[in-house]
């Protein structure tokens, strides 16, 4: 079994939550950081998973793979630490790397396996299917697939 903490506990959360125990069964929510406490319980014991409020905390027992749920703003307060943890994030929150400085900063921030897909067709890829941004070994050649 794969365990996967998330960032949000919104429509979008409960939504990717519903996902995993309906269609994938070899997944299992482990954590949610949430920025409202009553939403973040709520949503942890609806899941059977920890609710955590703070980013330190979150990254003492968060799961190898994160999933950004929660909007832009949350996924520049919370990307730098969860890459420099070296955990794997998928962000549905894409537009916060057209912030050339943030994108940046987050290529810099990838350690060991960490990486970062990006759920979007970036606007500069002329591909007709989707892509994300993807970690090259040598961080080089960004689009290709995912960003990390």
């Amino acid at each position: 079994m794969s365990l996967v903490s998330v960032i949000g506990a919104g429509s979008l959360a409960n939504v990717f939550a519903n996902v995993l125990h309906e269609f994938l069964p070899e997944f299992k929510l482990h954590s949610v950081l949430g920025r409202s406490q009553e939403k973040a319980e709520v949503f942890a014991s609806k899941y059977s998973c920890q609710a955590v409020f703070n980013i330190d905390d979150f990254l003492k027992e968060a799961a190898p793979v994160v999933v950004e749920l929660a909007g832009g703003a949350a996924l520049k307060d919370y990307a730098l630490p969860i890459l420099k943890s070296g955990r794997t994030l998928i962000c549905l929150s894409s537009g916060a790397f057209a912030d050339e400085d943030f994108k940046q900063q987050a290529i810099v921030s990838l350690t060991g396996p960490s990486a970062v897909w990006i759920s979007c067709k970036p606007a500069h890829c002329n591909a007709d299917q989707p892509k994300s941004l993807l970690r090259q070994p040598n961080r080089q050649n960004l689009c290709s697939a995912p960003l990390a």
